[in-house]
């Protein structure tokens, strides 16, 4: 099976978000904590690819600068920071 843009748009129209999320990740359509740090590669029934986490990078983001979490758990996590960001309001971190 096959899912490209155009069906998810569809997707979100008829069905909406969180319902279209459902069905996604029913279908093997996701990617784990471990995986989007790049720990462990992507590993689905007949696929396997190994990532990185500038894989994730949103390319629409201006690259101002980047920092580091602490790691308190392990390897820090990289975030880039797009300063235009900062005119919305406060920037706020979520601990992985």
């Amino acid at each position: 099976m096959s899912i490209g843009f155009t069906d998810i748009v569809r997707m979100i129209r008829q069905l909406g978000v969180e319902e279209t999320l459902a069905q996604l990740y029913e279908a093997g359509v996701y990617v784990t904590l471990d995986e989007f740090k790049g720990r462990c590669p992507i590993q689905r029934p007949g696929l396997q690819f190994a990532v990185r986490p500038p894989d994730f990078d949103n390319p629409l983001l201006a690259r101002h600068y980047e920092a580091r979490s602490s790691g308190s758990r392990g390897v820090g996590t990289r975030v880039i920071i797009d300063l235009d960001l900062l005119t919305h309001g406060p920037l706020t971190f979520i601990n992985f």
